[in-house]
C-alpha cells in the first residue's frame, strides 16, 4: 500500500501506527508498481473496475490505477495482476521478480488495448525501449504515408 503522507515511505499506514519499525529491517527494499492502461484503451472499461495483484500468492491491496508500493525482501518474489471483469479475467501477467538487499524494483503494469489480449510487466528500461519502437514506427509510418501522397499527387498532376 501507499503510505499517501508520504510517498518515499512504504510502510502502510496500519504498520506505522501499531509499529514504526515493522518494516526496518526491508528499509529501501521495495517493490512500487504503477497501474496503467493504453490511452487508446476503452476508458469507460478501465475506470470503473481496480486490477488486482498478486505477490507471492497473496493479494495485495490496490488503490485503482494508481502506483502501489510494499517492502519486500531479498529473494525471488513471483508478482501476479489481471484486470478482473465479471466472471473472468484478462490481462494477466505472473511473472517472477529478483529483489537484493536496499534495492527499489520499479515495474510499470500496462493493460492490454483490447480485453482478450495479455497485459505487460515492465521495467523503466523497458517502458523506454518500447516508446522508442513505438516512435521509430510511427515516424516509419508516416514516411511512408508522406511518399505515398507524393506519388499520388504525381500521378494526378503529372
Amino acid at each position: 500500500m501507499v503510505n499517501r503522507d508520504d510517498p518515499a515511505d512504504p510502510r502502510p499506514p496500519a504498520a506505522e501506527e501499531s509499529d514504526p519499525n515493522a518494516y526496518a529491517e526491508h528499509a529501501g527494499t521495495v517493490l512500487r508498481l504503477v497501474f496503467g492502461y493504453p490511452p487508446t484503451a476503452i476508458r469507460s472499461l478501465y475506470q470503473d473496475i481496480t486490477p488486482r495483484l498478486f505477490v507471492d500468492g497473496e493479494e495485495q491491496p490496490v488503490d485503482g490505477w494508481t502506483e502501489f508500493v510494499m517492502p519486500l525482501p531479498s529473494g525471488t518474489h513471483r508478482v501476479q495482476v489481471y484486470v478482473p471483469f465479471e466472471t473472468s479475467r484478462f490481462g494477466e501477467v505472473d511473472q517472477e521478480v529478483s529483489v537484493t538487499g536496499d534495492q527499489e524494483v520499479l515495474l510499470e503494469y500496462l493493460a492490454p488495448t483490447i480485453p482478450a489480449a495479455a497485459g505487460r510487466l515492465r521495467t523503466p528500461q523497458e517502458v523506454a525501449a518500447d516508446d522508442a519502437r513505438d516512435t521509430t514506427f510511427a515516424l516509419r509510418a508516416f514516411m511512408v504515408l508522406a511518399v505515398l501522397v507524393l506519388v499520388a499527387a504525381f500521378a494526378i498532376w503529372g
